[in-house]
């Protein structure tokens, strides 16, 4: 994933046109794009991303070169500006042109947002993505569809979706049991990981977060803290993210002094959440 839509967020967060201008100079190297970024521009860009109403803007950008839309809609995307997400992806279709992946994974992530997250808006996209795939979309836009409708909470629908993926990668998989996890559907879940250990994918880090996330809702302190035994196996480190859902997990299951013994083994420094989770278990 490019960096480049974080770097530019954080530019304007700190609100540093000099340095907006010569990240967004260096993009367009790496990319061998000849764009004419003038100032105007990056002004423009600012005002969107610190939250300012401007929606002319949208006129303006969609003018521009196909991958200067697709990275606006991600800083949308980044700063929850649904509505300006869909105006520009509308103005993509208005100018004849056939959408890519990254556009339309734009447009997903659009309705994963707060003000989106609803399930008429969700079937809409769903449709708008079949559409422009000719009835055959990426294993990634699938990925993030089956993430979509757990999100607007069309459980069934993330499930349908998941079983009748031709293909199937880590990241299906992952975000499958993400999304089993965080609905409580406890069942399903184990039998996910079954199935997914069967078919000989490796959990990486994001599969492990996904697991201890699942033992958290359920409350399956033996099952969690066996697996995080696993890590070293597929040697993988823990990192705070994962340290911080067993102690979490462990807090809800009531082991409290089990919970202060992982934390004082734990192998680095807790930042803010641990700690506030320490507070939490001491109390």
């Amino acid at each position: 994933m490019s960096i480049y839509p974080s770097l530019i967020y954080v530019c304007v967060r700190v609100n540093s046109l000099g340095r907006l201008s010569v990240v967004l100079a260096d993009y367009c190297e790496k990319k061998s794009l000849n764009l004419h970024v003038d100032y105007e521009e990056l002004s423009l860009r600012t005002k969107v991303l610190r939250g300012e109403k401007v929606e002319r803007s949208v006129a303006a950008i969609a003018g521009k070169h196909f991958l200067t839309i697709n990275n606006f809609m991600r800083a949308f995307n980044m700063v929850k500006h649904d509505e300006f997400v869909l105006a520009l992806f509308n103005s993509v279709g208005f100018r004849g042109l056939a959408p890519d992946e990254s556009t339309l994974d734009e447009l997903i992530s659009s309705a994963c947002c707060s003000g989106l997250s609803v399930l008429s808006s969700a079937k809409c996209i769903h449709a708008v993505v079949v559409k422009h795939t000719f009835f055959n979309p990426t294993v990634k836009l699938s990925n993030s569809l089956m993430r979509m409708y757990f999100i607007c909470g069309d459980i069934d629908a993330a499930i349908q979706l998941f079983h009748s993926l031709p293909e199937k990668n880590l990241g299906s998989w992952n975000r499958y049991l993400t999304g089993l996890a965080h609905s409580g559907f406890v069942v399903q879940w184990v039998k996910a990981l079954d199935d997914m250990l069967l078919a000989n994918f490796k959990p990486n880090p994001a599969t492990f977060l996904a697991i201890f996330t699942a033992c958290c809702h359920s409350v399956e302190v033996d099952l969690g803290m066996r697996f995080y035994k696993l890590m070293s196996k597929y040697d993988i480190t823990p990192t705070l993210k994962h340290n911080g859902v067993i102690i979490d997990m462990l807090s809800r299951a009531g082991r409290f002094n089990m919970a202060l013994d992982f934390i004082g083994k734990m192998g680095f420094p807790a930042n803010d959440i641990i700690s506030v989770q320490w507070c939490q278990v001491a109390q």
